[in-house]
């Protein structure tokens, strides 16, 4: 699914999904590359995950949240299994 095309609500939930991502990095001093890097991450992943198209598994979880000095559940999920489940939901 195209971005021009996504629903508005799951436009809207990706954007907050990138506000989350940016300021925690903002807040560590790191870019995406620095993050990637320094996490161990694969090439993208960072990408992937701030624009809502990738999740981090468990143990990129827990390097994010080392790298990025925050708790593991401070480190956004995926936005497209969230609105599938708010779907489900309704």
């Amino acid at each position: 699914m195209s971005k021009r095309h996504a629903p508005a609500q799951l436009r809207a939930a990706r954007a907050e999904l990138q506000r989350q991502w940016r300021l925690l990095r903002a807040a560590a001093g790191k870019s995406q590359v620095d993050v990637e890097l320094e996490a161990d991450l694969p090439r993208g992943k960072q990408w992937r995950m701030e624009n809502g198209l990738d999740a981090p598994t468990d143990d990129e979880r827990s390097r994010l949240a080392r790298v990025l000095g925050v708790p593991a559940d401070h480190i956004p999920g995926l936005v497209e299994q969230e609105a599938t489940e708010e779907r489900a939901a309704s």
